[in-house]
C-alpha cells in the first residue's frame, strides 16, 4: 500500500490523482494546492512518494528543496520541462527522478510504479521506459 502527495494546477492535479488511483498499490493521493502546501501535507501524511511539478504556480523546485532539506528521506519526483541541466542539478538535490514536462499518463504511472517498487534503491532517473 502507497500514499502519494502531489503538487501542480489543480486540473492537472485532479487528473494525475485519478489516475494515480488505479495503480493497485495505490491507496491514498493527496493534492497539494501549492508548493508551500506540500511540506506541511507531507508531515501530516508522510506519504511513500511526492509528485511535483516544476511549473507549478507557487515554486516546485524550491518546494523539492526545502523538502528534502526538511525531510531528506523524502522520495521525490519531479515534471520538469526538458532541459538535462536542470534535470541533472534536481537529481543532485537528492530527488528520486525527473520526467519530461510532456510525460503521458502512462509513462507517469510506470515511473511511479518504478520508484515506489525501487524506494530502497539509490537516486536516479526515472524516465519512462
Amino acid at each position: 500500500m502507497s500514499s502519494i502527495l502531489i503538487s501542480g494546477t489543480p486540473i492537472s492535479g485532479a487528473a494525475l490523482r485519478a489516475a494515480l488511483l488505479t495503480l493497485p498499490d495505490v491507496t491514498s493521493v493527496v493534492v497539494a494546492d501549492s508548493g508551500d502546501e506540500v511540506i506541511s501535507l507531507y508531515e501530516r501524511d508522510q506519504p511513500d512518494l511526492v509528485l511535483i511539478a516544476v511549473g507549478e504556480p507557487h515554486g516546485g523546485i524550491e518546494a523539492s528543496r526545502r523538502l528534502i532539506e526538511v525531510h531528506p528521506g523524502a522520495q521525490v519526483v519531479l515534471t520538469v520541462m526538458d532541459d538535462d541541466d536542470q534535470a541533472s542539478g534536481m537529481l543532485a538535490t537528492g530527488v528520486r527522478g525527473v520526467l519530461p514536462h510532456d510525460a503521458s499518463r502512462q509513462e507517469v504511472l510506470s515511473a511511479v510504479t518504478r520508484v515506489l517498487a525501487e524506494q530502497s534503491s539509490p537516486p536516479s532517473r526515472a524516465s519512462p521506459e
